[in-house]
């Protein structure tokens, strides 16, 4: 069957494909992969369209509202896949398949570092005669499949094998793909078509504390003790942000021993394109490790993450060079960083993080209220 359903598709992508080269531009892996991604995307998209191609992008249907308020001129389409979906269903995985295989592209581009093998068991089911990808790392795989992966790949493009914050890889696979030097691509946020913002109050600070890994979330005591902390220094709303019901449940946990009148519960209410506004009209963010940290950080506006250190140095803490007002508080085993970052992802791997419960609350509110004093100025 899916051998009948393939040579269907492909005399369709014969017939309508046409003379004119076409691209696609894959990403389908989490928010702040994009995010730090995203300032790399639109000079790809004006390498292939410079050479007359057809530019596509393919995504994470979880952040299409990100990718479609996105000021991109040289993509002229957006695709999305839903990813538990894919994974779960097996007519569904095929008719994806199907579909692209359909599209008649002539050019792969796949430059996520950390790949899957579902991403690629997904590419290597596609008729595309140009595959290109980053040589990768064994974070989501073995260094024996890997191997296997990467000769899906009709060409790999070389990566640096020292770990490497991530926007400065991407920067690593932009720059060999395109030709073009590495301060070509600056860590600037491509414009967006922002929603008013939804939020009415003056002045307010936005908190994220749900992550979507369990591994990477506070206790909601800890969250509590926190909002009192703030609630004791500032006399503003604090407004607790969240994706869905599961955020919302658990920002209801936090809260459920408050007794704040401008205290608000705001999990699951926003689509993205409203979050950047809420974001950029708040006095800071503070978070938990996730993709609207790095939202923020693009967008050059003060946030403050707790970490329990998983994926240090790929994803935070963020280079002095790229000049982004974020900080993040970690366990105090993380510390010094120059002397434990690397030792300690030596010995535990990519995915290292210690206990969220060994945060020590009295270190995070320390480090907090200096990260607030410096960023009044900016706030």
């Amino acid at each position: 069957m899916k051998q009948v359903i393939f040579t269907v598709a492909d005399l369709f992508s014969k017939l309508f494909s046409g003379k004119r080269q076409k691209a696609l531009i894959l990403r389908l892996d989490g928010m702040g992969d994009y995010v730090l991604f995203s300032p790399v995307f639109e000079k790809i998209c004006a390498h292939y369209k410079s050479e007359g191609a057809h530019v596509s992008f393919l995504g994470n249907k979880q952040w299409q509202a990100l990718y479609h308020c996105s000021e991109i001129p040289t993509l002229d389409k957006i695709y999305t896949i839903d990813i538990a979906k894919y994974k779960q269903n097996k007519g569904y995985r095929l008719a994806m398949q199907a579909r692209f295989r359909m599209k008649g592209f002539r050019v792969l581009v796949n430059p996520t570092y950390s790949r899957s093998a579902w991403q690629d068991d997904f590419v290597a089911n596609l008729n595309i005669p140009v595959k290109i990808a980053s040589a990768g790392c064994a974070a989501n795989m073995d260094e024996q499949e890997l191997a296997r992966c990467n000769k899906i790949y009709t060409e790999i493009i070389p990566a640096d094998e020292k770990v490497t914050f991530e926007f400065i890889r991407n920067v690593e696979f932009a720059s060999a793909l395109t030709k073009r030097p590495a301060n070509d691509f600056p860590f600037v946020c491509p414009e967006y078509r922002k929603k008013k913002n939804p939020i009415i109050s003056k002045e307010y600070i936005l908190v994220m504390p749900a992550s979507g890994e369990a591994g990477k979330e506070w206790a909601p005591e800890q969250w509590a003790n926190l909002l009192h902390f703030i609630k004791g220094k500032l006399d503003v709303p604090v407004y607790f942000l969240g994706g869905g019901k599961r955020d919302k449940m658990y920002i209801d946990k936090i809260l459920s021993g408050a007794d704040y009148a401008d205290v608000f519960n705001v999990g699951g209410f926003y689509e993205l394109d409203e979050i950047i506004s809420i974001i950029e009209g708040s006095k800071f963010l503070i978070s938990s490790d996730t993709g609207v940290y790095h939202l923020a950080a693009l967008l050059k506006h003060p946030g403050f993450c707790v970490s329990n250190g998983k994926e240090l140095i790929r994803f935070h803490p963020y280079p002095e060079v790229l000049n982004t007002p974020v900080e993040v508080i970690y366990p105090d085993e993380v510390y010094p960083l120059e002397e434990n970052a690397l030792r300690l992802r030596e010995k535990f791997g990519n995915k290292w993080g210690l206990p969220m419960s060994e945060l020590n609350m009295e270190s995070v509110t320390e480090t907090l209220e200096r990260f607030m004093k410096r960023n009044a100025d900016l706030t």
